[in-house]
């Protein structure tokens, strides 16, 4: 008809994934187009855009409202009673947009465009679907630079049957808080700001393959009930896991990059790491929480301990021992280095950090986890023990030296050699004969330390063997 709107446009029906038509019936505003698809009049005449707009979408009843292309202003909207579907395919929200209170079936913003504030609050929705949805969209007026990122992104205690934001892109911050989520789709999203996840459930699998985190993201006090699939993500910005609950963790998977990850108070030890899963930075510095504890404010030692103790369970669980064993060497540097002071943790003494056993454990066999460096270490041992045995000869040495003539320690003497019974003091020593006296007994105590390496080291090398 004549007076009814001309504004058409096709769109993929999610039921059926079939091209449809959608051709608007309201009356006309303008010469072709009705008040919500002229894209003057929500400029020229906003409040009754905005009026209409309140009036059209809370209606009481079950019904559907189509919104389909239109252009829309501010609007704070609640709705009483359910709605089956509320369709913006393509719609422009050019200012802020806020939904409170309502229940609706579907709710479809594929390819619709925000330039405000976006906010969900208390709303029971059982099919969210905000596919190659824009978020963030800034304006730009007479050639001014905009700001970076546009408003943000808020959802509310709101609960979702259905969650599809696959394409999406957030030039903004979002938030989720208090949120419980069955399905979820975040597949190829682009976050250019912040995303925040406090306190929300996520009831079956949570999938972020492909998606981009280019600002400092984190997942708080969240509950992944099945999956968390991550994998082929890009994780650009500092990514935070605080006392998440990956309840089956065999079903989550992670990037290869895991350097600027955050895991603490998050039980990952059987989370499947891809085998060439980078856990150090370019530069060699080991994972966030180890590289944050000296500016960790809050922080315990015992708790980013306990994140390097269950990565390595997680390695070693999937024998990737040498991954492991770095995180077991980390896990003692930090005892080595550093102690909790109060409510932070604080750097040890120049001399407690570099005079102490377990530097020597750490020179000697990298706490344990280089048994070559230990073989190595032997014949250094035994020309040590060598050298005390001749420095310091035992008592019955020096009665056969003073009988030959008083020699010293580096001439010959008749016919010993100063070198024979000094070797017999060391092989004396470490057999434990009661005439070394003191040398002996240092040379045996560190023998016995040697040997408790050495034995430690082949444990982990045969254990580890044997598990292959």
């Amino acid at each position: 008809m004549d007076d009814e709107c001309e504004y058409e446009v096709e769109y993929r029906d999610p039921g059926s994934e079939e091209m449809v038509t959608y051709s608007c019936e309201r009356e006309k505003y303008s010469e072709k187009f009705c008040i919500f698809h002229d894209k003057d009049a929500y400029i020229k005449d906003e409040k009754r855009v905005r009026d209409e707009f309140v009036k059209e979408f809370g209606d009481v009843g079950e019904g559907e409202r189509s919104f389909i292309g239109c252009n829309i202003p501010l609007v704070d909207v609640s709705a009483s009673g359910n709605l089956r579907r509320a369709r913006f395919m393509h719609a422009v929200f050019h200012d802020d947009a806020t939904f409170r209170n309502i229940t609706i079936e579907e709710l479809d913003f594929s390819g619709a465009e925000f330039y405000g504030v976006v906010e969900l609050q208390n709303c029971d929705l059982r099919v969210a679907v905000f596919i190659e949805s824009k978020f963030g969209k800034i304006k730009v007026i007479d050639k001014v630079k905009p700001r970076k990122l546009g408003p943000p992104v808020m959802f509310e205690r709101c609960s979702f049957n259905a969650f599809d934001v696959s394409g999406a892109s957030f030039n903004c911050d979002v938030f989720f808080d208090k949120c419980d989520i069955e399905d979820s789709y975040f597949e190829s999203c682009e976050f250019m700001g912040k995303l925040n996840v406090y306190y929300c459930e996520f009831n079956d699998d949570a999938e972020f393959n492909g998606t981009s985190f280019r600002e400092e993201s984190k997942f708080v006090d969240t509950v992944f009930k099945k999956g968390a699939l991550f994998e082929d993500s890009n994780f650009i910005g500092r990514m935070y896991f605080r006392r998440v609950d990956f309840r089956s963790q065999e079903l989550v998977t992670m990037p290869s990059t895991m350097s600027d990850v955050s895991l603490l108070g998050t039980d990952i030890r059987r989370v499947r790491f891809s085998s060439d899963t980078a856990w150090e930075t370019e530069s060699g510095d080991p994972i966030l929480d180890v590289r944050s504890v000296e500016d960790g404010s809050g922080m315990k030692l015992d708790d980013v301990v306990a994140v390097c103790r269950r990565i390595r369970d997680n390695l070693d669980y999937y024998m990737e021992y040498p991954k492991a064993g770095n995180f077991f060497v980390w896990e003692m540097e930090l005892h080595r280095k550093y102690f909790q002071n109060g409510a932070k943790i604080s750097m040890k003494s120049r001399h407690k950090r570099w005079v102490s056993l377990r530097l020597l454990y750490r020179i000697t066999s990298r706490y344990g986890e280089s048994l070559n460096r230990v073989l190595w270490a032997w014949p250094v041992f035994f020309a040590a023990a060598y050298g005390l045995s001749l420095a310091f000869p035992s008592m019955e040495t020096l009665a056969l030296l003073d009988k030959a003539g008083g020699c010293r320690i580096t001439e010959s003497c008749g016919n010993y050699p100063v070198f024979v019974p000094a070797l017999e003091d060391m092989l004396d020593a470490l057999a434990g004969a009661s005439s070394s006296g003191i040398t002996g007994h240092v040379i045996r105590g560190t023998a016995l330390a040697w040997l408790t390496l050495t034995f430690i080291s082949a444990r982990r090398k045969i254990e580890r063997r044997f598990r292959h």
